[in-house]
């Protein structure tokens, strides 16, 4: 017989907020910016540093180092926007395939599907991976599914254990002979992911790291921290996450030859404000109000 006594309630990811998580809090209401303002803007800074070093007290806010990092990293209100925003820099449009393991949140193929692609489920290894025990993806059947329209795959990293990326960018090499770039239409957004697809020249691989802030492996012969292994990563800031702020999410990518990291941050503010010149920051200052509406998302 179990009496009440012996049952051991566990409670579900509880945040971890203390008082010092609290004093943060009460400082930012105080300030008077609810929503993305200063803090926001240090935070992506200071995740854009520790995706970088692994270090979590770099003074992010020096001129140096605030340059340094700043573009790198861009806030936003989930992980499942990060991940979508990241496609849609791809140029992920109808007729594209988008690769997503078939164990993951719905969120995965969602934000696919949202672009308008095609989503090509692939089953997880039949034991689990040989080393981790994680359900990883079969990444034989993962090489056998890729296309000449295969355009994305999205690794899911579990439990805070990141991919096997080395096997997933042997696989993605491969394809590199017969992928076919967008070509731009001469729009801001399209000629942008035109650039990526091109500076890129094989299927993107776009992490889900919802689960791995923090986790690190060793890929192409570096210790990588998640965030700096795949060509674009998407966190979650979610209530339930080792990292929270209640809800929220960010993107990040590597850097891409070509392309210059402020215009892909400037691109991924345009589009998650749709489409204006500026943001509620930048506005804030005596004669900045003004703004104009100049782009969108829609690659479709």
């Amino acid at each position: 017989m179990i009496f009440n006594s012996d049952i051991r309630h566990i409670a579900f990811s509880p945040p971890d907020i203390g008082d010092a998580e609290a004093e943060e809090i009460a400082k930012v209401i105080r300030s008077g910016w609810i929503t993305t303002g200063p803090r926001t803007k240090l935070l992506e800074r200071r995740l854009a540093a520790y995706i970088d070093t692994g270090k979590t007290d770099i003074d992010c806010e020096a001129t140096e180092l605030a340059d340094q990092y700043a573009n790198r990293v861009v806030c936003l209100n989930s992980g499942t926007a990060a991940e979508e925003m990241n496609l849609r820099m791809l140029g992920i449009r109808p007729g594209d395939e988008v690769i997503v393991p078939a164990y993951t949140y719905t969120a995965t193929a969602e934000a696919a599907i949202h672009c308008g692609a095609e989503v090509i489920f692939i089953d997880i290894q039949k034991d689990g991976d040989p080393f981790t025990h994680m359900p990883e993806m079969d990444y034989d059947a993962l090489e056998a599914a890729i296309t000449e329209r295969t355009k994305a795959i999205i690794p899911v990293d579990l439990g805070g254990i990141a991919a096997d990326y080395d096997r997933i960018f042997e696989v993605v090499e491969k394809q590199r002979k017969w992928f076919a770039p967008l070509e731009s239409d001469g729009t801001a957004l399209n000629d942008l992911s035109s650039r990526i697809q091109h500076s890129i020249s094989r299927a993107a691989v776009v992490s889900d790291c919802a689960h791995s802030l923090g986790a690190r492996r060793i890929c192409g012969g570096q210790m990588l921290y998640c965030g700096a292994i795949a060509d674009f990563s998407s966190f979650s800031f979610h209530a339930v996450k080792n990292l929270t702020t209640a809800e929220g999410g960010a993107s990040t990518w590597r850097k891409l030859a070509g392309i210059d990291d402020s215009e892909m941050y400037r691109m991924y503010q345009l589009s998650s404000l749709h489409g204006q010149s500026r943001d509620a920051l930048s506005k804030a200052g005596s004669g900045t109000w003004e703004y104009d509406v100049i782009g969108g998302c829609q690659n479709g």
